[in-house]
């Protein structure tokens, strides 16, 4: 159960500093949240990677990424609120 709690903490710092949420010191950390992100976003799908990249990591606005995407605001904020769902269950496990 600790070594599942370490990993769960590791994962979720991880995404933290790759969403620049977090000051990254270690260079190893920068790697491993580089990686963990890397993974959760092979997960979503195409569209759901893209709302996910342009609102979370890139910092638009909804309606930014929906002029970028060609499609309404509302549709990016579900986009991206199911992929970040999705990228915590892949972190997760």
């Amino acid at each position: 159960m600790n070594v599942f709690r370490k990993r769960l903490r590791r994962a979720k710092l991880a995404v933290r500093k790759a969403a620049g949420l977090a000051d990254a010191t270690d260079a190893y950390d920068v790697i491993d949240a580089r990686a963990v992100v890397i993974q959760g976003l092979r997960e979503l799908r195409p569209n759901e990677r893209a709302a996910v990249v342009l609102t979370s990591l890139r910092g638009f606005s909804s309606e930014e990424a929906a002029d970028m995407l060609g499609m309404k605001a509302a549709t990016v904020r579900a986009l991206a609120s199911r992929g970040r769902a999705r990228m915590r269950k892949v972190v997760e496990s």
